[in-house]
């Protein structure tokens, strides 16, 4: 499966913040590529307009979420439409967005939708089942394994 990402749909879905909007892209760039990379997903984050040379935000990081800027003059929801009418299967594509109409436009086509909250969620929870907390044992195999402690412990003296 892959995942197409609205990108400033989901910035702004997810994050309020003061701060500039392209310390808020790289944020979620940097979020995304994590997480994408420890969950083994693949997918392309979407933002709207043209990259400046100033700001890279994460296209040079060997990630499988790939970043792209949308030509100039082109929405990100018309980019991702355009992927999704190219794609020879679009049913194994889940876009990533709340935009109404791109949701509409999107499921015309047979793709899958999640809300960015969703999609977080799910993210944050396979970290989690990869990696429990705490690791505990069985009061009846604690029991076993003192009893085969014992027994050595009285054969080597």
């Amino acid at each position: 499966m892959q995942f197409l990402l609205d990108g400033y749909n989901i910035l702004f879905t997810l994050q309020e913040s003061n701060a500039s909007l392209k310390l808020r892209r790289e944020q979620v760039v940097e979020f995304f590529q994590r997480k994408f990379k420890l969950c083994h997903f693949t997918g392309i984050l979407v933002f709207d307009g043209k990259i400046r040379r100033d700001e890279e935000s994460g296209r040079n990081y060997q990630s499988p979420l790939e970043i792209r800027y949308t030509p100039q003059g082109e929405s990100a929801d018309a980019y991702i439409v355009h992927l999704l009418e190219r794609d020879p299967c679009p049913r194994q594509t889940t876009v990533v967005t709340n935009d109404r109409g791109l949701i509409a436009h999107v499921r015309s086509l047979g793709a899958e939708i999640m809300s960015p909250s969703k999609l977080v969620q799910r993210l944050v929870r396979k970290k989690t089942d990869a990696f429990p907390k705490e690791l505990s044992d069985s009061p009846k195999n604690i029991e076993r394994l003192n009893e085969i402690f014992e027994k050595r412990l009285k054969e080597d003296f």
